[in-house]
């Protein structure tokens, strides 16, 4: 059955994809898509000129090969087949389909032993396939109990699933951030630097900008330069890892390499909040008022209500002598907080500084 469907898919892809080879004839998608149509219909004397015009044009396109090798096993023509999955494989080596095709191929010349091997390894890959099938299921249902806010049950998930496919550093990243919604930082540090360990596509950047901000976070500031830096190198453009060395070069008195790297964070991604708000920050540090109340502004277009923004630019505001402007952020503070102590000190100060003594006394 399932052989009649793929046959009737190939049926109904077979007009437009005509149609598509012959407005492009010499067009690498329409020759490689044509052949391979011919291929499923069984038309393998068709598909064999279509494909092999493909890899002329595109000699590292997988599937072209593959499929190649493919029909000309078919027309009983091995030694030429053989060259095509051998350098099918050599271009993917995880592909289960080419290997086994190849196993066939080498049987058929007599290299039994060489035919042996490349079945054992079809065997191991499809073996590795079906784990990582199984791992993938459970990171899907450990990212659900993460979003629901179950980090202790997401854990225990990501760890079945490592069980599974253990050299995963994405999974690694993922159990990390569960690891700390849950403050277990020793933990959250373990497999942030198995993550590091195992990317060999250097794709978690975001491993090593988390690592940067725990251990800032636990004032380890030469490892955290060390992680932010890596992060930055590894993607120059990574906005939360560049407002994070940010705030550390801020920490540190290093002012102008920390408005830089503030600056790049607000450009790199124009909706983070927290950037900008660093970025005012740093700027009204060094009593520059007027240029930190814009950045402050900004956060608040992004996000209204977010109360240290608010409570910024009424201090940015106050000290301009716009101590009016700035109380009217004060008390919306209060609103958002009504429980919060400093919210109430910060609006006491304020009046204070504006010689309303009853206002002062009642926050």
């Amino acid at each position: 059955m399932k052989a009649l469907i793929i046959l009737a898919e190939f049926h109904t892809a077979l007009p437009e994809i005509q149609n598509y080879f012959l407005r492009k004839p010499h067009d690498f998608d329409g020759l490689y898509l044509m052949g391979v149509v011919d291929r499923g219909l069984g038309d393998y004397g068709a598909a064999e000129p279509l494909l092999k015009r493909a890899v002329a044009l595109n000699p590292n396109h997988y599937d072209s090969r593959y499929n190649l090798g493919f029909v000309l096993a078919k027309l009983g023509r091995p030694q030429e087949a053989l060259v095509q999955l051998e350098k099918a494989v050599q271009l993917n080596s995880a592909s289960s389909e080419a290997r086994f095709q190849l196993a066939a191929v080498l049987r058929s010349l007599g290299q039994e032993q060489r035919a042996r091997k490349e079945l054992e390894d079809f065997q191991e890959q499809k073996q590795q396939s079906l784990k990582e099938n199984v791992a993938g299921t459970k990171v899907n249902q450990a990212n659900e109990y993460f979003q629901a806010g179950e980090y202790q049950r997401a854990v225990d998930v990501y760890h079945e699933a490592l069980a599974q496919d253990p050299g995963n550093a994405h999974t690694y990243y993922d159990l990390a951030l569960a690891l700390d919604h849950l403050g277990k930082i020793a933990e959250e540090r373990e497999a942030l630097q198995k993550a590091i360990s195992l990317d060999i596509d250097s794709t978690i950047a975001r491993a090593h900008n988390q690592l940067g901000f725990i251990n800032l976070q636990a004032g380890q500031e030469a490892e955290a330069e060390r992680e932010l830096k890596a992060a930055i190198a590894l993607d120059p453009g990574y906005a939360e890892a560049q407002n994070n060395l940010g705030v550390l070069y801020g920490q540190q008195g290093k002012n102008r390499e920390a408005e830089e790297l503030l600056r790049q964070a607000t450009e790199n991604n124009p909706q983070y909040t927290q950037a900008f708000i660093n970025f005012g920050l740093i700027l009204a540090g060094e009593s520059r008022f007027p240029e930190a109340e814009q950045p402050i502004r900004t956060a608040l277009k992004i996000s209204p209500d977010n109360s240290q923004a608010l409570t910024v630019l009424a201090m940015v505001l106050t000290r301009m002598t716009r101590t009016e402007e700035g109380i009217g952020y004060f008390h919306k503070v209060i609103e958002l907080e009504p429980k919060s102590s400093g919210a109430h000190l910060n609006l006491g100060i304020a009046y204070a500084d504006e010689f309303n003594l009853e206002g002062a006394l009642a926050e």
